[in-house]
């Protein structure tokens, strides 16, 4: 297919005329380093996608060069590139907006195109330009067919959508590529700067066998801390310094290099003189005379307190480091009337950047976050920054005049963490919960004030991140309520305590209920109903939400056939139960499901899963074996919370999802605005084009309904029509909610 590569137009090709900008267009196009370039994940998924969308057989990102078209990405055809002179692309350059041919034989510009009246027959050509920032238009998103057709707006906006998608790529692949030269070029400096320091960085020794003398030079006397006041110049000197742990060890070595091992190498604890132990690494090499008698020992010594102190990839100290920093802090603090704090800081949603981009640039954000926190102290001398876990930093602050100098310095700490930060793929907005432990009398060990802190970044996680929570007595309460809580639960699944309640899903125009959601609920025995959100994330912690998923599963099943039998559940009806990511790595989970429905006698068409972006972020080769297994049961699958994640659209590709639900903060913001409908719009034009139903949830009012209806989504759910109820109250709501709607719907 389009094998024809020709240098000049075969008779009846119409080249297209060269744009006003052509010689900057290609300069610019050129100076993006991406003509030529092997095909990528990101862009290939837009053309797949537009295939699937427009039902067509080929797609293609299209860069127009001065004598021919590269294909960046293309779906439908292995040719990777065709001359300018036969491209329709070209022509797209010259128009404003999108270009849009019905049928190319009866278009006088395509009519003898060789692609028109030869293989790949075109007949259907529609494109939207691909244009940088600056205005400059590269080439195009075209979609091709064999047949004559046309498209109609909601599709033409999809189209325009999926260039302004590909022209971001671009853009973002473009300052990847400059971000990695940057980094080379760093690189290059700091492996200079290592090779020139090197020789200069350990101290120097050595050791006269036959008188005893050992000389120790400048940079090995301040390694050791001893300077003009103290002079070691024999082994005896030095083994009064070392550790008692560590001289038999230090003494064997030295014995083997005597005895004819050249060279030796120990890791040891010396007494520094400032008085506290530091570790160091003495290599040495023995010098023999001509007759082979040992003579010298010469070597190096290299402070390791450092390396062994310090967090292998921020530098930073690490958690042994970091609780011998406090310690001494409080220590000193009983003789010097000072106000000390220790910050706890925890990076908001991290683990979606590891799993969506890598470790690799996870590792790039957490140096630069290292950096900013750095950057905080730099006024700060004896202060200092520990990296604790992956993406956990504490924060030791000293000399702090006050209660609101700490508090300055975290809410400045907090905007610094806030800013932008460059991976090689993308820019990333993170944030942070932070917990501050301030100094307290009563507090007189490093582990217990450092789990202070660590108890109020919980608090701060808990309050919607990105927030930072002082330290409170009352705290340590909480956590021992929630060890309690966690008692409760265990007692809880095995008393029948969990209950489902149950809120109806509505065909907004007709007011018809189409299903349910299963809630579920917690029971206490002392007569309070505790909230998903208070035993969810315990249930989560503990591995409790596995047995908890069966229970809700079961109960949801058992409920539903019931229905089914009574007349309440329709064939066209179905309940829908939420699912966790932890669930889902259950290899005994599509088991357990089949063994229910068979032992109820529920169709699976009855029941539907629904699962969170948030689950599909951490998703891997289980996720979609699972959701595979799910569906050849015949059993539905929604995304529920739609639009509030990374990537949503590569999961609809990659995922057989049934439904979308929308999420409800797009619903709470709608008004009368147009502003406020649009991504709602967006995603009911998007479930249309996939042929997924559209449901919104969170619908609390007339004007929300109204606003939905009139964008076309086809179903919701809320408050507005139902509350969720216990199972036995769900007949009488059903009736209810029938005459509210038709009340409602005739008012409107």
């Amino acid at each position: 297919m389009w094998s024809c590569m020709v240098t000049h137009p075969p008779t009846g090709a119409v080249p297209a005329a060269l744009p006003p900008n052509e010689d900057e267009r290609l300069a610019v196009l050129r100076s993006l380093c991406i003509m030529d370039t092997p095909s990528e994940p990101a862009f290939d998924q837009l053309t797949a996608m537009a295939v699937k969308i427009f039902a067509v057989p080929i797609a293609l990102i299209s860069l127009v060069d001065k004598d021919r078209q590269f294909f960046k990405s293309v779906q439908g055809t292995p040719i990777r590139e065709t001359p300018r002179d036969l491209s329709f692309c070209a022509h797209s350059l010259l128009t404003e907006g999108e270009t849009i041919i019905p049928d190319a034989r009866l278009d006088p510009r395509f009519a003898t195109n060789p692609f028109v009246v030869e293989e790949p027959y075109v007949r259907f050509y529609a494109s939207s330009p691909i244009i940088t920032p600056n205005g400059i238009r590269l080439g195009s998103f075209c979609i091709i067919d064999r047949e004559p057709r046309t498209l109609n707006e909601r599709e033409t906006e999809l189209l325009r959508h999926l260039a302004s998608a590909a022209s971001y790529l671009i853009d973002q692949r473009t300052t990847a590529l400059q971000l990695e030269q940057a980094k080379q070029q760093i690189d290059l400096a700091s492996e200079r700067y290592r090779l020139a320091t090197s020789a200069t960085s350990d101290g120097i020794w050595d050791w006269d066998l036959r008188s005893g003398q050992i000389y120790l030079s400048a940079r090995c006397s301040a390694l050791l801390g001893y300077g003009g006041q103290e002079r070691i110049t024999s082994l005896r000197g030095c083994y009064r310094h070392i550790h008692r742990g560590d001289r038999k060890r230090i003494h064997e070595e030295i014995a083997h290099a005597l005895h004819g091992q050249q060279n030796f190498s120990c890791e040891f604890r010396y007494l520094h003189g400032d008085g506290e132990w530091r570790w160091v690494e003495c290599s040495g090499l023995l010098l023999s005379g001509a007759a082979g008698e040992p003579q010298r020992m010469v070597g190096a010594l290299s402070d390791r307190n450092r390396i062994r102190a310090m967090d292998p990839l921020t530098h930073l100290h690490n958690r042994a480091s970091f609780i011998d920093r406090i310690q001494s802090r409080i220590d000193k603090s009983s003789s010097e009337d000072e106000m000390y704090a220790v910050i706890y800081v925890d990076i908001d949603h991290f683990k979606r950047i590891n799993d969506s981009l890598g470790h690799a640039e996870g590792d790039i954000v957490l140096l630069e976050i290292a950096a900013r926190i750095r950057k905080s102290l730099a006024d700060r001398p004896h202060s200092c920054a520990a990296r604790l876990s992956s993406d956990e930093f504490a924060i030791l602050l000293a000399h702090a005049p006050g209660e609101e100098d700490i508090a300055a310095y975290v809410q400045r700490l907090q905007e610094m963490l806030q800013a932008p930060v460059m991976s090689r793929e993308q820019t990333l907005f993170l944030s942070a919960s932070i917990g501050i432990a301030t100094a307290d009398a009563l507090v007189r060990d490093a582990q217990s004030m450092l789990e202070n802190a660590d108890l109020a970044m919980y608090h701060a996680k808990n309050s919607g991140r990105s927030a930072h929570v002082a330290f409170a007595p009352h705290m340590r309460e909480d956590a021992a309520k929630r060890v309690q809580l966690e008692l409760d639960l265990r007692r809880a699944l095995e008393r029948d305590e969990i209950v489902l309640y149950y809120q109806p899903k509505v065909a907004l125009r007709s007011g018809q209920v189409i299903g349910f959601e299963a809630l579920v609920r917690w029971k206490h025995p002392d007569g309070e109903m505790i909230s998903p959100a208070e035993f969810i994330p315990v249930a989560e912690e503990t591995g409790l939400i596995r047995d908890l998923g069966m229970l809700t599963l079961r109960q949801a099943i058992r409920q539903a056939e019931q229905w089914r039998r009574d007349g309440i559940l329709t064939d066209e009806m179905n309940v829908a139960v939420n699912i966790s990511g932890r669930q889902i790595g259950d290899k005994g989970l599509v088991g357990f499901i089949r063994d229910q429905l068979q032992e109820s006698g529920l169709p699976p068409h009855s029941l539907r899963l629904e699962v969170t972006e948030s689950l599909l972020i951490n998703s891997d080769t289980t996720t979609g074996e699972f959701f595979r297994e799910i569906k050849a049961l015949g059993i539905g699958i929604d995304m529920d919370d739609f639009g509030t994640g990374y990537s949503s659209l590569s999961y609809l590709h990659r995922f057989p999802f049934d439904a979308l639900k929308v999420d409800r903060s797009f619903v709470q913001r709608i008004d009368q605005t147009e502003e406020s409908l649009s991504l709602p719009r967006s995603i009911v034009a998007l479930g249309k084009a996939l042929g997924m139903r559209v449901l919104a949830e969170g619908i609390e009012n007339m004007e929300q309904l109204t606003q939905l209806i009139r964008i076309e989504c086809g179903y919701g759910q809320g408050y507005l029509f139902s509350k969720p109820v216990p199972a036995e109250e769900v007949p009488e709501m059903m009736r209810h909610l029938d005459s509210k709607m038709r009340t409602e719907l005739m008012a409107s």
